[in-house]
């Protein structure tokens, strides 16, 4: 989806693009190799002075601490909104460097996730203490609510959930046996797909501030 964004800018080299809670950089190493601006941000000053070692520009620290003087064009949150505390001040806080036209692309767990009840425990959907809010369709629009922002979720299909409730049910088996049990089961990760109740939310949120 991402790339989706990306195909209607492709020419534009001024693009930036910021990722919160960056981690290693999956996304950022990515986008900055295809030759975009990127900044990454995150608590973990030793992934952050590896980003900037290949030219990454980092901020390092709490992003609710975190002060921004530029904008940028695409915002990246894959598997971070369900770590802060106040996810609606971190939703305003954003608001305030987000180009016109530009998008916000999050990834997060899905509080209506079809199997929820049957994995209990043996899911990272909730992931308690770690994960402090967990979002639904409903909820996640009602973040971003505002007449400047347009809401797009999608469920995305994965089989990651299957090889979790394994390996969280069975700790010690050899990861080889996870890998089989979750290709065996492969048909019931459609399921949820299919009743838009997957394990995961994808959300695209455009600014249309100002859009002609």
């Amino acid at each position: 989806m991402i790339d989706k964004v990306l195909s209607q800018v492709q020419n534009r080299k001024d693009f930036r693009i910021l990722e919160i809670g960056a981690g290693s950089g999956l996304f950022s190493k990515y986008f900055f190799r295809k030759g975009y601006k990127v900044t990454a941000t995150d608590i973990d000053e030793m992934e952050m002075q590896a980003l900037s070692k290949i030219g990454i520009d980092i901020k390092i620290g709490n992003f609710e601490d975190l002060v921004f003087e530029e904008k940028y064009d695409l915002i990246i949150m894959s598997h971070v909104i369900e770590h802060f505390y106040h996810p609606q001040q971190i939703v305003n806080k954003i608001k305030g460097f987000i180009n016109d036209n530009g998008q916000i692309f999050i990834k997060t767990p899905n509080s209506t996730f079809l199997f929820l009840r049957w994995f209990k425990n043996h899911t990272y959907v909730f992931d308690a203490p770690r994960h402090l809010n967990i979002f639904s369709e409903k909820s996640i629009k009602i973040l971003f609510a505002d007449p400047s922002f347009v809401t797009t979720v999608k469920n995305e299909f994965t089989v990651n959930e299957l090889y979790n409730f394994f390996k969280l049910k069975f700790p010690r088996l050899n990861y080889k046996y996870y890998l089989l049990f979750t290709a065996l089961l492969f048909p019931f990760a459609v399921i949820p797909y299919l009743f838009k109740r997957s394990s995961r939310l994808v959300v695209t949120v455009k600014n249309n501030e100002h859009s002609s």
